[in-house]
């Protein structure tokens, strides 16, 4: 009789709720990747800003210009949606372009290493 009165206390049993589904895992994992590459952007404007600063010698008004480049990305992002909606690769429309752009922006970001005018510098920027 003494476990009756708490039956609303105890929480039932739902294993759909416990998190071990294919969708949980892959929204763990999501959020770990937007938290990986939230906190990698830090030291990327960090390397972008001394880059700019000591190496190629820019005070801030230069080094603001220089940077607006970066958002050509954001201008043109309608058009890639059009294009990756218009013309299907493997018959997909956004993964395969997602991956391909990733492939080039990680590659860019690994040649900040290698530049050695501004000219490259910019063109890392759109990328």
């Amino acid at each position: 009789e003494g476990t009756d009165e708490l039956r609303p206390l105890i929480p039932p049993k739902h294993d759909h709720l416990r998190g071990n589904d294919a969708r949980s895992n892959a929204a763990a994992a999501t959020i770990y990747m937007a938290a990986f590459a939230q906190a990698g952007q830090g030291p990327a404007a960090l390397a972008t800003q001394y880059l700019l600063k000591d190496y190629f010698g820019l005070g801030p008004a230069e080094s603001a210009y220089w940077l607006s480049f970066h958002s050509i990305g954001w201008v043109i992002k309608p058009l890639w949606g059009f294009i990756s909606d218009s013309l299907p690769i493997l018959g997909e429309h956004r993964r395969p372009y997602m991956i391909i752009v990733s492939t080039i922006g990680a590659g860019a970001f690994f040649y900040y290493g290698y530049v050695t005018s501004l000219r490259q510098f910019v063109m890392i920027l759109i990328l």
